[in-house]
């Protein structure tokens, strides 16, 4: 059995229990995250170009925090 945390709750996947991973899913904002990915990938590419290497690793690392 699969157990998925989200925030406070974990759910069991196969049991039927994921209609709250469904909501979390359907309240993300598509349309910002969308925007967010263009602009990482944007600042990359920038970066890359310049050979600016250590602001390219630090921008595909995970942001501190999460």
């Amino acid at each position: 059995m699969t157990v998925i945390a989200v925030g406070d709750q974990s759910l069991s996947a196969g049991t039927g229990e994921l209609s709250a991973v469904e909501n979390v899913w359907d309240q993300i904002d598509w349309d910002q995250v969308s925007r967010a990915v263009l602009r990482l990938q944007a600042r990359i590419a920038k970066a890359t170009e310049v050979g600016r290497w250590n602001k390219v690793k630090a921008l595909l690392s995970p942001p501190v925090g999460l």
